[in-house]
């Protein structure tokens, strides 16, 4: 009967218990937390104090707040902005606060030009990252792909309804919002198509003052893709709304309901 044996391995001294422990060397230049990154923390946290407690009624008093940070450091303007872009798109109901936040804070310390940088390299940034689903869903997916581009998408459209909110504060210039549109017209895609019927929600009024034609384009291209008959039942709706929007001149369509008749079922 054969019996397995372990391989020998290279000869182990077992040293004095007693003996004393190992001298650890420290190394010539170890790391240590400078001040500007304790500072870099601080900031942070108070920007996301400011950003969530701030309110349409409470806009004033944390808007001196906010200038008190950014005039601190002027070189953490680029991190305020990409939290900010980030809350903003999270949060589409603050959207305007956020906006308005940014007005005021211009008109004191002209963020406008880095603003707008930054708001033009996430649209890029973002927009791409939704474009690469239209690859990813040719395979089948699971269900956690499916949920992370419901949030890529969802997150691009409140970047839009951002832009959209800047431009009606003054901050974003219609040549600025009309390059953003150039950009979702060279597509056909349905995550392009809802992209660019949100954006038009959200700045069709405004820019269609400034560039009419570009609306115009817009809304044939919509248009041609709805006859195509080849969308989805959401997605042609939503070319309809935008559609009707248009032709209403950009103001909501208001339903008229007559009074609800209640009728009873009497049993004799």
């Amino acid at each position: 009967m054969l019996t397995a044996t372990m391989p020998e391995g290279p000869p182990v001294t077992m040293g004095d218990s007693r003996s004393a422990p190992p001298v650890l060397r420290r190394c010539d230049n170890p790391w240590k937390p400078n001040a500007q990154h304790g500072q870099s923390k601080q900031l942070y946290r108070r920007w996301m104090g400011i950003l969530n407690r701030v309110t349409q009624t409470s806009l004033a008093v944390f808007l001196e707040q906010a200038c008190e940070v950014l005039l601190s450091d002027p070189e953490h303007l680029a991190h305020f902005f990409e939290l900010l872009i980030f809350k903003a798109q999270d949060e589409p109901l603050f959207v305007d606060v956020y906006a308005r936040l940014c007005s005021n804070i211009d008109a004191r310390t002209e963020i406008q030009s880095d603003l707008i940088k930054a708001c033009e390299n996430h649209f890029t940034e973002s927009y791409q990252i939704l474009m690469e689903y239209n690859k990813i869903f040719e395979e089948p997916v699971s269900s956690h792909t499916v949920y992370e581009e419901i949030l890529v998408r969802q997150r691009c459209i409140g970047h839009l309804r951002f832009v959209g909110e800047l431009h009606k504060n003054g901050l974003m210039s219609g040549n600025h919002v009309a390059a953003m549109v150039e950009t979702l017209l060279q597509h056909s895609d349905e995550r392009s198509l809802e992209c660019l019927c949100r954006f038009l929600h959200f700045t069709g009024q405004e820019l269609s003052q400034t560039h009419e034609d570009l609306i115009e384009q817009s809304c044939n291209h919509i248009e041609n893709c709805l006859e195509s008959g080849s969308l989805t039942h959401r997605l042609r709706w939503l070319i309809q709304d935008t559609l009707g929007l248009h032709a209403n001149g950009w103001r909501p369509l208001v339903v008229e309901q007559g009074p609800t008749r209640i009728t009873r079922d009497v049993r004799g």
